[in-house]
């Protein structure tokens, strides 16, 4: 399989708010696209991955709402705290569990980046170059 899996049990705090999440199960493809090992099975993801509680996907979350109402999500987003970007797709087999199946895409998300780039260097090159007619040149532009 070339795409991660893991599969999860969601942590609540007092409240019933997800707080957590303990790696149960991962594949290789999972170690590979990640860099985490399969010792991370029975940690929880704050102890793993320090700083996942703070990163602007809400990684904790996004995995909370489908363990909690079995509601499936898709979703690409940048994992701050490894610096790649995901496809992730996200269901629960069963009340406070939750599976992923992933994707690196970094090396798509970073074409992007520079093809919108060079997209805007033209544009700001076309909207300076101004009137290059024969007229224009003679005046000393």
């Amino acid at each position: 399989m070339s795409e991660g899996f893991g599969y999860h049990r969601i942590v609540l705090d007092a409240q019933g708010k997800p707080c957590d999440y303990v790696f149960l199960e991962v594949n290789a493809a999972f170690e590979r696209l990640t860099a985490w090992s399969r010792k991370t099975s029975s940690q929880e993801v704050t102890q793993v991955l320090p700083g996942v509680e703070t990163d602007p996907t809400d990684w904790i979350g996004r995995y909370g709402r489908v363990a909690l109402t079995g509601e499936p999500t898709q979703f690409e987003s940048r994992a701050a705290t490894l610096d790649r970007w995901y496809a992730v797709s996200a269901f629960s087999p069963h009340k406070g569990y939750f599976a992923v199946t992933f994707a690196d895409i970094t090396d798509r998300k970073r074409a992007e980046a520079q093809r919108r780039a060079a997209e805007e260097r033209l544009k700001l090159l076309s909207d300076t170059a101004g009137d290059c007619s024969p007229a224009t040149i003679r005046r000393g532009w």
